[in-house]
């Protein structure tokens, strides 16, 4: 089953050819769809432009299948662009990384565009878009570049399976009934063609031609047969009968339409598609009632018995025709309408997982995108606490710096004074003793039995 690797509704691209530099990229839309168990994957670039013939937009779509890839040319690369292109690509505006998708096939691509009468042509002659889109068409070798915010971190084996030597395949494409298929090759002329002149008088002219006769008359064709073994049928109503006398009179058939031009032609085209319904439904029910008739059971007058009219030849035609094929018929109408409802539902069942899948990658997307946000917000109030943690730490330590400086200050300024006094007295009490000693030696160095 088909997965999308970016969101759905793809992602916002530039495409160009690698001949080109990237100044003359189309800006598309992205859709790259990869089925690891298969090997499937198709590559989409969507672009909308105005067409010939329709008042809105219409989306072109440019189809790459991996069958049409060259194996092991599809690269993927760093790119760089513009700041204006970058801008319309971007996922968001921090931390851009583009990447560049290398594509070399092997035929032009197939391009899918609206239900038209022709050829795709713009709706103005100034369009670049349109030429842009017809250059890519037809390239080769092709440059496709994204932001790498887009694909998602589950989705990146899916997106490295492009890059990968195996050969790959494409997915069927089952939508031709919505869309048409062709090449490059449908894309008309960005000039636009001058209006044509209106005919002249003698174009116009229808006059019937004149006819050379023939002496041989000329075989009935089996139409003119079928109508004149009819004439047996009972006439009915005037209008019917009218028409049977002239289809069986040579002379009232109508003749041959002269040839005009090609407008004249598709105007009687148009009139007779619009006129031709509404005239059967009038003539058809009571000639088919009355060919189909059943038989009543009662029986006739004995009085005046009627004969049977034979049947007619177109009559035992249709008869034998519906009895042989009416039940093969009906069988194959039920069984395509049985096969058609499968696809049907097949196609319901595979766009719903589709959607389904696509919202379960959106929803991953937009988580991510929540996780993202969350991170970048606890990463923001973490630097602003760690700047107010550093600025509280540091003044912390100023301020504990001054007092241990004032502390200790103070303390040697306090010890100094106490060991001054300390001193003092150590001093004062080294003196006393002294003194006190003088006397004590003079005294016995006299002794008292001494006379003088």
């Amino acid at each position: 089953m088909a997965h999308s690797v970016f969101r759905k509704g793809g992602v916002p691209a530039l495409a160009f050819p690698a001949s080109e530099d990237a100044s003359s990229s189309c800006l598309c839309t992205l859709i790259v769809k990869v089925n690891e168990p298969t090997r499937q994957a198709t590559i989409k670039l969507q672009v909308g432009v105005p067409v010939q013939g329709f008042d809105t937009e219409q989306r072109i779509t440019l189809v790459y299948d991996a069958d049409n890839f060259k194996p092991g040319t599809t690269t993927v690369s760093n790119a760089t662009v513009s700041p204006s292109q970058t801008e319309q690509i971007a996922r968001s505006r921090g931390g851009i990384k583009l990447w560049s998708l290398g594509l070399v096939l092997k035929h032009p691509c197939v391009v899918l565009y609206p239900p038209s009468s022709g050829n795709i042509a713009p709706k103005y002659a100034s369009d670049t878009r349109f030429q842009q889109l017809m250059v890519l068409a037809k390239a080769t070798r092709l440059n496709i570049v994204f932001d790498s915010a887009w694909l998602h971190p589950d989705k990146a084996a899916q997106f490295r399976c492009l890059t990968d030597k195996l050969e790959l395949t494409g997915f069927p494409r089952n939508y031709t009934k919505i869309v048409r298929e062709a090449d490059w090759t449908i894309f008309s002329p960005v000039e636009a063609a001058p209006p044509e002149s209106p005919p002249s008088y003698d174009e116009v002219s229808l006059k019937r031609p004149r006819q050379s006769r023939t002496s041989s008359l000329q075989a009935p064709t089996p139409k003119r047969i079928l109508l004149d073994d009819g004439t047996e049928f009972d006439p009915g109503t005037p209008t019917e009968k009218a028409t049977t006398e002239a289809a069986s009179n040579p002379r009232l058939l109508p003749s041959s339409p002269p040839t005009g031009p090609v407008y004249v032609q598709d105007a009687v085209e148009n009139a007779v598609a619009k006129l031709l319904p509404d005239a059967l439904q009038s003539i058809l029910p009571g000639m088919l009632t009355r060919m189909f008739a059943v038989p009543t059971s009662s029986p006739p007058p004995q009085t005046t018995p009627a004969a049977l009219d034979p049947m007619s030849p177109l009559r035992r035609i249709i008869r034998n025709h519906l009895t042989t094929h009416a039940d093969e018929l009906a069988k194959q109408i039920t069984m395509d309408t049985h096969g058609h409802a499968l696809d049907l539902r097949d196609t319901a069942d595979i766009e719903l997982q589709e959607h389904i899948d696509d919202h379960r990658l959106e929803f991953e997307v937009l988580k991510e995108d929540g996780l993202m946000e969350i991170r970048r917000l606890y990463d923001t109030k973490l630097e602003e606490l760690e700047e107010r943690t550093a600025e509280l730490v540091e003044t912390v330590e100023l301020e504990t710096s001054e007092a241990y400086t004032t502390a200790k200050e103070n303390l040697a300024e306090f010890v100094g004074r106490q060991r001054m006094e300390l001193l003092k007295e150590m001093l004062r009490v080294e003196r006393w003793p002294r003194s006190v000693a003088e006397p004590a030696k003079r005294a016995r160095s006299v002794p008292l039995e001494v006379r003088w």
